[in-house]
């Protein structure tokens, strides 16, 4: 009986490992997408050669 209260334990450990690695993953994607919009934005404010034309 001591192995099964165990194992409940472990479940729970590897459950907030999963979420915290699928919070990081997600912040560094929202992170990146957000970024790259903005670079792309800033390029598109720099080069507006193509709206001219």
């Amino acid at each position: 009986m001591g192995h099964h209260m165990y194992v409940p334990f472990v479940f729970r450990i590897w459950d907030v490992i999963f979420m915290t690695i699928v919070m990081i993953m997600m912040i560094i994607s929202f992170g990146l997408v957000l970024y790259l919009y903005v670079m792309k934005g800033d390029k598109k404010n720099g080069r507006s050669n193509k709206g001219n034309e």
